[in-house]
């Protein structure tokens, strides 16, 4: 029924909520100390890209399904009013930290206007998300659990699991890539770690 398919769609929200949101705590702490965790920011900052559209991707449906007028989107209701105000603002500035941030991984600093987007995005994310996060904080862990624990069977069950498992998987290999990719932030940090010389 598609009931079961409203309830699927949540949960894999959910799911791809929580680890996004662990994966920018780490990525929040490398901020701290970005050059001496440069490598950990660029990996982490490529791992974040899957999930993150993975998210986009439910999220968007779940709107789209809601405002075409889908009888069991409806009757389940669409979130407060101050997240829907927000929801194209965190996509906005969630594609725009995430594509700077690829920018300045390929050719660093020196694209000014994208170290100035990824700085000014990032601001706008932090305080966006931040609200999000907050709105959603009491339903996210029964969510992101629901599948993984003795929860009511939800249809597709197995394929969210696919997902959100396929979506970590192509970001850590992102993140691989991203790391090793020779471009002008590895020599940044090359010639820091020697303190400068060469």
């Amino acid at each position: 029924m598609e009931t079961t398919g409203v309830e699927g769609n949540e949960r894999l929200t959910g799911a791809v909520a929580a680890v996004l949101f662990a994966a920018l705590a780490i990525e929040g702490v490398t901020i701290i100390a970005l050059d001496q965790l440069m490598p950990w920011h660029v990996f982490i900052g490529a791992l974040l890209i899957p999930p993150a559209l993975v998210k986009v991707a439910t999220t968007s449906y779940r709107m789209i399904r809601y405002y075409t007028g889908s009888v069991p989107y409806v009757k389940r209701g669409a979130p407060a009013t101050y997240l829907r105000v927000l929801g194209p603002v965190v996509v906005l500035s969630t594609i725009g930290v995430l594509s700077s941030g690829i920018v300045l991984i390929a050719v660093g600093e020196s694209a000014r206007w994208a170290r100035n987007l990824h700085q000014g995005a990032f601001i706008v994310f932090l305080f966006s998300t931040g609200v999000h996060v907050l709105g959603h904080l009491r339903e996210t862990p029964r969510l992101a659990a629901a599948d993984y624990r003795r929860a009511p069977a939800v249809t597709g069950a197995a394929i969210r699991r696919v997902v959100l498992i396929g979506s970590l998987l192509v970001g850590v290999a992102a993140g691989t890539v991203a790391v090793s990719y020779d471009g002008f932030w590895a020599h940044r940090q090359h010639h820091r770690d020697r303190g400068g010389d060469g």
